[in-house]
């Protein structure tokens, strides 16, 4: 941390702990890591602090926050009352809390307003992460917390992360000091956390004519919780009338007002203009010969930096400026652990690289969700907002993107 920075790097001891805690219950903003992410603390509900979030992230007002708390009932405190559906949001806390699943649902008249991105409904979710949970049980006080970084970067994993991207904002920031290694990630998961969000549906009716209700549990974001997850969840307790279901990578623009966050097309993006490469892509380079563009594709790999995942672009590694696999064993969970770390790695290895290359890591999965594990779902699509939503398929994409860029 350079001397002109106004961040400040705090170990987690309880006297920190608590002159930390103090400092949000007055509006300062403090990062503090949670299982998934580093994340940007404020008072949750005192709009002032959170609007200190917005600015200092440089974050547009149509993307919410997600309220963070010690236990279940300080969510229940947030959303309006509902029996059943409260019911409902209970069970799945029961199972999931404290962890990495984002619950939405209709906001308590106490919830300001800027949290929402004005859409009346309300992101809670209680991090395990042992230093999230002491600054919440210290503060005493609901903390909301995206990502510490600038909107749009690479999530933060680590307190360097944090500095990089924040170093010139007045930030508190809470080190995890029991990592082995300054490569170990202070973020067990690596990637945000499952969103879901719960609706009611109209009323239907039965066989006997009486009206049942029926509600509509939708994925917005994917993360460590997968939908079967929480379909079994509910089934097990007997929810019959809850349908779970996912949305395929909703990408939207920055203007658009969302119940989630997460949603912008490009988001989570190293400062090199990234992209994917599609399987068919890969398929016809393995076929190919010079008549048909193979100098394009050296001419790309030879400019770029791959990061690879279970070694599908291992065969050019020598040709490319820099590579590096997420995970050589097609592991999700080791490869969703560090990409964030490797995307900021891809954007400052060499700084005469033009472009981050990554193969889809779930090519099909618009088709079928069920094929994949919760992580690599959510490793895809964190890879494809990385990339703007932009994929390579075919040596006639690669040539206009080289003509593009002449």
């Amino acid at each position: 941390m350079t001397s002109s920075s106004t961040a400040r790097i705090y170990r987690g001891t309880p006297r920190n702990l608590a002159m930390l805690a103090n400092q949000l219950r007055r509006g300062r903003l403090v990062a503090v890591p949670t299982e998934t992410v580093y994340g940007l603390g404020c008072h949750a509900l005192d709009p002032s602090a959170v609007q200190k979030v917005f600015e200092a992230k440089e974050r547009p007002l149509t993307d919410p926050l997600i309220v963070h708390v010690a236990q279940t009932q300080d969510a229940l405190k947030l959303w309006v009352p509902h029996d059943e559906s409260i019911r409902i949001l209970q069970i799945l806390c029961d199972e999931f809390w404290p962890g990495p699943l984002t619950l939405v649902a209709p906001a308590a008249p106490q919830v300001p307003s800027i949290i929402m991105a004005d859409t009346g409904f309300v992101a809670c979710r209680c991090p395990m992460h042992p230093l999230a949970q002491s600054l919440l049980q210290e503060a005493r006080v609901p903390i909301a917390a995206p990502s510490a970084n600038k909107f749009g970067h690479v999530s933060p994993t680590q307190a360097d992360h944090v500095l990089d991207d924040l170093g010139q904002e007045n930030v508190w920031v809470l080190e995890d000091t029991e990592r082995t290694s300054p490569e170990e990630a202070a973020c067990q998961i690596g990637v945000e956390s499952t969103v879901a969000k719960l609706e009611i549906n109209t009323k239907e009716k039965t066989n006997s004519q009486l009206l049942q209700q029926r509600y509509t549990l939708t994925v917005l974001r994917q993360g460590a919780i997968s939908i079967k997850q929480m379909a079994t969840c509910l089934e097990k307790a007997g929810r019959s009338d809850v349908d779970v279901t996912g949305l395929s990578c909703r990408m939207v623009e920055e203007t658009e007002a969302t119940v989630a966050p997460g949603q912008s097309i490009k988001h989570y993006s190293p400062r090199i203009p990234s992209f994917l490469l599609g399987p068919d892509l890969i398929t016809e380079v393995d076929c190919a010969n010079q008549d048909k563009g193979e100098d394009e594709w050296n001419h790309l790999l030879q400019q770029s930096i791959i990061l690879d995942f279970g070694g599908r672009l291992a065969a050019w590694k020598s040709t490319a400026k820099q590579y590096r696999d997420l995970s050589p064993s097609s592991d999700s969970s080791q490869a969703a652990q560090c990409v964030f770390e490797a995307l900021r790695w891809a954007e400052r290895i060499d700084e005469s690289a033009t472009y981050i290359i990554f193969p889809q890591v779930a090519s099909n999965f618009h088709d079928s969700c069920q094929d994949y594990d919760a992580l690599t779902l959510a490793l895809n699509d964190r890879l494809t907002r990385a990339a703007s939503g932009v994929v390579l398929d075919s040596l006639v994409s690669v040539q206009n993107l080289l003509v593009g860029r002449e």
